[in-house]
């Protein structure tokens, strides 16, 4: 761990290739939406957006179909 504070490369250190990624991939998609900040604990690494007010209902909505998507709720279980 860093002196001044835990930081992504401690968060990651010894994860399986697989792993890191998946975390590679997620930080190429959110930089994609616009400038990227997060905040690194021993836990997490948080993904921070400018404004709280960027945070409207149509974000809102596209969280809710991705995370709908995510638990195949677009797939048609009558097959």
């Amino acid at each position: 761990m860093a002196d001044w504070g835990w930081t992504v490369e401690d968060h990651l250190a010894d994860q399986p290739e697989a792993s890191l990624a998946l975390s590679e991939r997620l930080v190429e998609v959110v930089s994609a939406c616009g400038p990227l900040n997060n905040a690194v604990s021993k836990t997490t690494i948080t993904f921070k957006v400018g404004e709280r007010t960027d945070l409207d209902d149509e974000f809102t909505g596209w969280v809710r179909e991705a995370y709908a998507v995510g638990n195949g709720e677009h797939l048609d279980h009558r097959m």
